[in-house]
């Protein structure tokens, strides 16, 4: 599980329980709000109602009539009110009318009712008590919606309770509403989900991003390449990247100087005993003098031998510790190329059959056209020492997206498959076909830094049917 993911999915599980959370106790406060608000206006209907009343009581009685009629009428009233998407045709508030002995006076919704005590239920119990009288009914003990409010106003006279009257009213209708708001509330909590989980992928692969690219420079190090340092923002793992790179080139210096001092010492070993064994012999002062010619001539071959060894290694310990100083210029490969066939077929005594193919597009890169040369000499040069005067080389250059790719093809000797891992090491070389010697191993590992400090690559592969075919990829310009 990559850690892109662990964190997308840590992020958007607590969103998810929070947001369930938050909408389960929305839901419940909806279906209060709702509730509460419709007993508050039925706490207003009933006090209103309950004052009309009273202004029908004399000499001790009710004079209920105008309630009977009234009632009747509004029965049959049709409002035709479009609330929202409610279409509201019917009238379905009721009333109920109890002396102050809770005996039923008048009922609109069951007038036989009357004369039936009402005493014992809450609201009308309560509001005789001086109380806020209120309950609430279901018709169907299953169904919530079903529930019925009743809400109790006391009936006074000259400040006497004379009666109680309830205002009733079903819930079904607010329970549209209720649930009409419930759905638009899980739709939104969906719909925020939705966003809420592009931000999360988004918000996770900025979290990711710089251990993703951290991970990936460590492993293109570890194949062997010099990647350039990612940008890893300002936060804890730009922190943990920077103590890492300065770890790595800690390490690295160190590994290179054992690896530089180890290479060098066994390199030079030879022709320093080759050069203590000539001295030795020419300290005898019998020594012919033919003899001790050959033997200077040694020590003078060895010595220029040692000296070229020791100047290239320098030059590739600049060339990786990137302290070579590379001038940027414009460089035209194809009028390079050209220059090096120049060079070999007019200047080297080595002769060879060179076919230089350039594409027609403009070849054109930012670099130091001095490594850019060295490299392609270098190259040239392999592939003279493995062929045979006969042979032909051949020279390329073309564009590939945002590379241009040179390619060095002889058809010599090849490189044999246990050299093919090696084949870049310092001062690893195969014996020439011709001459039987070889050279000082470092012509490859330079032309690999002079790739990489132009943010390019080398590869050797094989030619079909035989020789090498070496490519040299650079980023254009």
């Amino acid at each position: 599980m990559s850690i892109r993911f662990k964190i997308f999915l840590a992020f958007f599980l607590l969103f998810v329980v929070g947001i369930f959370q938050i909408t389960r106790n929305f839901r419940d406060d909806v279906r209060k709000s709702y509730l509460e608000s419709l007993e508050e206006n039925m706490v207003d209907s009933a006090n209103i109602l309950a004052e009309i009343t009273a202004g029908h009581y004399r000499n001790g009685k009710f004079d209920l009539s105008f309630l009977t009629n009234s009632m009747q009428r509004v029965a049959k009233r049709q409002p035709g009110a479009r609330i929202y998407k409610l279409l509201k045709n019917k009238i379905d508030a009721d009333i109920y009318i109890t002396d102050n002995q809770g005996i039923i006076l008048f009922n609109s919704k069951e007038p036989k009712s009357a004369g039936r005590s009402f005493a014992g239920w809450n609201d009308v119990n309560k509001c005789l008590k001086g109380e806020y009288g209120a309950r609430a009914t279901r018709l169907d003990k299953d169904d919530p919606t079903s529930s019925v409010l009743h809400i109790a106003a006391p009936i006074k006279v000259d400040g006497q309770l004379v009666g109680v009257l309830t205002f009733i009213k079903p819930i079904k209708f607010t329970s549209f509403f209720i649930e009409e708001r419930k759905e638009a509330l899980v739709k939104n909590a969906i719909f925020i989900s939705l966003i809420a989980f592009v931000i999360f992928i988004i918000f996770s692969e900025w979290i990711a991003a710089p251990v993703l690219r951290l991970t990936k420079y460590v492993k293109t190090l570890s194949s062997g390449k010099s990647p350039e340092y990612p940008h890893l923002g300002h936060g804890e793992i730009s922190k943990l990247g920077a103590a890492f790179e300065e770890m790595r080139i800690k390490l690295d210096g160190k590994k290179y100087v054992e690896d530089y001092v180890r290479t060098l010492t066994h390199e030079l070993k030879s022709p320093i005993s080759a050069v203590r064994g000539a001295v030795e012999l020419l300290e005898d002062p019998d020594l012919p003098v033919e003899q001790r010619k050959k033997f200077l001539a040694m020590i003078n071959h060895e010595n220029e031998r040692m000296g070229v060894q020791v100047d290239r290694m320098l030059h590739l310990s600049r060339l990786e510790g990137h302290r070579a100083g590379i001038k940027v210029e414009d460089v035209d490969i194809a009028l390079l190329l050209h220059e090096i066939v120049f060079d070999c077929e007019t200047l080297n005594i080595i002769k060879r059959n060179f076919k230089c193919t350039v594409a027609r597009e403009e070849l054109l890169l930012s670099g130091d056209r001095f490594l850019i040369k060295e490299a392609l000499n270098n190259l040239v040069r392999n592939a003279i020492d493995f062929t045979s005067e006969k042979d032909l080389i051949e020279l390329k250059a073309f564009r590939r997206t945002d590379k241009i790719v040179i390619e060095v093809i002889d058809n010599g000797t090849g490189i044999p498959d246990y050299a093919r891992d090696r084949i870049f090491e310092r001062f690893y070389s195969l014996a020439r076909p011709v001459s039987g010697q070889k050279s000082s191993g470092l012509g490859l590992s330079i032309v690999r830094q002079i790739a990489r400090l132009h943010e390019g690559e080398i590869s050797l592969h094989p030619n079909i049917p035989k020789g090498t075919k070496a490519v040299l990829e650079l980023r254009c310009s």
